[in-house]
């Protein structure tokens, strides 16, 4: 099978894609990650154009680098992306900001298991642990951690968490809360 090039738009009524299950966007990376990994964006830019190398609209964009806390992540290296945006942008590496995803995980808090909301490593940049307390998730492991095995699936899902009255977690987007934590 071949690839379709179309110099234009496509609309559809349906689209399918089989065996992968992320949506990513390539970003240039300041340093070397690979699939799995958790990035964040760094100080450094390079140009990029909004449409073509001839416009003028261009911006200095943020290039990519393996997270080191939970707050700064933004996404995961795509290890086989379904749908990949800015494919021509150059030296880049494909985020997944939506979908299942394979990241990196060590079991610095635990084990992770099925369900869990899972940070950025507190000693491994780049890395996934589970989230024991609050703090900025960067997803939620849609399979358990198996030894031996240095990545989980996870479905990517940005947000805050906060505890509830009984120490469970409690989802939370921005400022919308998944039951009410504050009420006693």
């Amino acid at each position: 099978f071949g690839e379709l090039r179309v110099s234009g738009r496509v609309r559809a009524t349906g689209f399918d894609i089989d065996g992968a299950a992320d949506l990513a966007e390539k970003f240039p990376a300041s340093e070397a990650v690979d699939a799995g990994t958790i990035v964040a964006f760094s100080t450094t830019t390079v140009a990029w154009n909004v449409t073509d190398s001839t416009s003028t609209d261009s911006y200095n964009m943020s290039t990519v680098r393996k997270a080191a806390n939970g707050y700064e992540a933004v996404g995961v290296v795509s290890t086989n992306a379904g749908i990949v945006l800015g494919a021509k942008t150059a030296n880049g590496v494909p985020v997944a900001f939506s979908g299942r995803v394979p990241v990196k995980v060590t079991t610095e808090n635990g084990e992770v298991k099925q369900g869990d909301y899972l940070t950025v490593s507190a000693t491994m940049s780049g890395y996934a642990m589970k989230l024991t307390g609050e703090g900025h998730a960067i997803g939620r492991a849609l399979s358990d951690y198996e030894q031996g095995k240095d990545k989980v699936l996870m479905l990517v899902e940005n947000s805050n968490q906060k505890l509830d009255l009984a120490g469970r977690n409690a989802s939370t987007t921005a400022m919308l809360t998944t039951g009410n934590p504050d009420q006693t």
